[in-house]
């Protein structure tokens, strides 16, 4: 390319630059102070289906969930940050949305031991092969097309569920989907109201 064609493309790159430099901004300073919040919360009682109910609340594309909740889950506790736990599993149910989208469907499982819960959140999408799968959840790691993500949403959401004694795992297979499994430990059993799928 001659100069006089390169001036333009330089100007559109550093545009393109600015713009990305300006998001990051933006990103980082919701993330600290998201950071700022979950970490003054006070962790409390948290029943199972009220973690569940609250992480679906206002998602988009809720409709394209379908939720599988065992007995206990609905008369188990666990001891976290509410709201933070919340946005940990909303985080994990927006990442199987878009990777099932545009109507695929989602489920998620609920299901407790004695000692423990795990909420499976499982999309329908084309999985990840054994190269991506390793590096999921690394900061600023991602497969979404530029715009649509940093790269920490999982890294974020694993560090929230293991403040609380919990921990993130993440099963996929290409093809095949993916599945994201929080368990966390539970704090108590106790009579609730009935589950609503």
């Amino acid at each position: 390319l001659s100069q006089a064609q390169q001036a333009p493309q330089a100007i559109v790159d550093a545009q393109l630059i600015r713009r990305e430099v300006e998001r990051c901004r933006d990103i980082l300073q919701r993330m600290a102070a998201d950071a700022e919040q979950s970490s003054v919360e006070e962790f409390a009682q948290v029943p199972v289906l009220e973690l569940i109910e609250s992480a679906l609340d206002g998602l988009p594309g809720r409709d394209r969930v379908r939720a599988r909740l065992h007995a206990p889950v609905e008369s188990s506790v666990l001891r976290a940050q509410p709201q933070a736990t919340a946005q940990a599993l909303r985080s994990l149910l927006k990442n199987a949305l878009q990777a099932s989208a545009p109507v695929g469907k989602v489920l998620v499982h609920a299901s407790v031991d004695p000692l423990s819960c795990k909420i499976e959140v499982r999309d329908t999408g084309r999985g990840m092969s054994e190269e991506v799968l390793a590096r999921a959840g690394e900061p600023f790691f991602t497969t979404k097309p530029p715009g649509e993500g940093m790269g920490l949403g999982l890294f974020l959401t694993r560090v929230i569920v293991e403040r609380s004694g919990g921990r993130v795992e993440l099963r996929s297979q290409t093809g095949l989907g993916t599945t994201a499994i929080l368990s966390m430990p539970i704090h108590d059993h106790r009579v609730a109201a009935p589950v609503r799928p």
